[in-house]
């Protein structure tokens, strides 16, 4: 359950944050176990976010374990949730005219013209 707790855990700092957490809160309600997810999800990468901007990489695991245990009793098959997790994101992105886009699936730094 580790596993299916870090991979959730690490998309919560990700563009495809978004992608993962309507795909959670699509699971919780066809599973009907967890009420109120997306609410915690959101308040856990704040917390994630957080404990990154301070380099606090203690906090960070703390996150994983306590989602692991969040997790055990709302899944038979932790593989049926790291498949779900670790499904492919689909970014459509249009430039136009003298438009420069940058796509990234973690961290970016952009400088210069």
């Amino acid at each position: 359950m580790l596993a299916a707790a870090t991979a959730l855990v690490g998309a919560m700092a990700t563009d495809a944050w978004q992608h993962t957490r309507a795909a959670m809160a699509d699971w919780a309600r066809r599973t009907r176990r967890a009420e109120g997810l997306p609410d915690e999800l959101d308040e856990a990468r704040a917390r994630l976010l957080l404990a990154r901007e301070r380099g606090d990489t203690a906090a960070e695991s703390a996150l994983c374990r306590e989602w692991a245990l969040r997790l055990e009793p709302l899944v038979d098959d932790p593989a049926d949730l790291i498949r779900l997790l670790e499904r492919p994101v689909v970014i459509n992105a249009t430039a136009r005219d003298d438009a420069r886009q940058f796509i990234a699936g973690r961290d970016m730094h952009v400088t210069g013209q």
